[in-house]
């Protein structure tokens, strides 16, 4: 596990993400998305890295996890998987951007299941939300979707065919064409 972050840091990742200040002026009006917001905000997030879409997925989740009421597990069940999110990743990806660099590949198995978590518990907070605020449901849903998107693209980023990493042997001087060598 590493360093928890300071308010400094975590200040810093809500604004240079974008999405977690943008979900709370969506959350902050009593009236639903209209299509070009909902259209934005799936963008904005179907356009970021796995590990950029994690980390700002649980941003805004601390954010509507602070405007429940009355389901205090759920509330907690957010904050305590949105806390550990940005805990085990913030820092990793504050000093990645400091390199202008990527988190890790090692940690993508990590992070698909995180991303599966958080989906779980918007898909909670979305029946939550459905009875009472249009906006925060909406918004609920798109975090729960690019949650899912981003899990399923790091489970197809880590599919390779074993024939396609073991070259095929040749005994003899012959530059052979590069089809040949996925047949052996």
């Amino acid at each position: 596990m590493t360093a928890m972050l300071s308010s400094k840091e975590l200040a810093s990742i809500y604004t240079r993400l974008e999405a977690p200040v943008i979900v709370a002026d969506l959350l902050d009006r009593a009236t639903p998305l209209c299509d070009d917001e909902n259209f934005a905000l799936t963008i904005m997030l179907s356009e970021m890295t796995p590990e950029q879409a994690l980390i700002s997925i649980a941003c805004c989740t601390q954010i509507i996890a602070s405007r429940i009421e009355g389901d205090a597990a759920l509330t907690s069940s957010l904050t305590l998987q949105s806390n550990f999110v940005l805990d085990d990743y913030g820092p990793l990806w504050l000093q990645s951007q400091a390199r202008q660099s990527g988190i890790d590949s090692d940690w993508s198995s990590y992070m698909q299941e995180d991303l599966e978590a958080m989906a779980d518990l918007l898909m909670l907070c979305t029946d939550l939300f459905g009875h009472g605020s249009a906006a925060a449901a909406e918004i609920c849903t798109i975090l729960q979707d690019q949650a899912r998107a981003h899990a399923e693209a790091l489970d197809d980023s880590d599919f390779m065919l074993p024939e396609l990493l073991e070259p095929a042997p040749f005994s003899d001087n012959v530059i052979p064409f590069p089809g040949l060598k996925l047949r052996g």
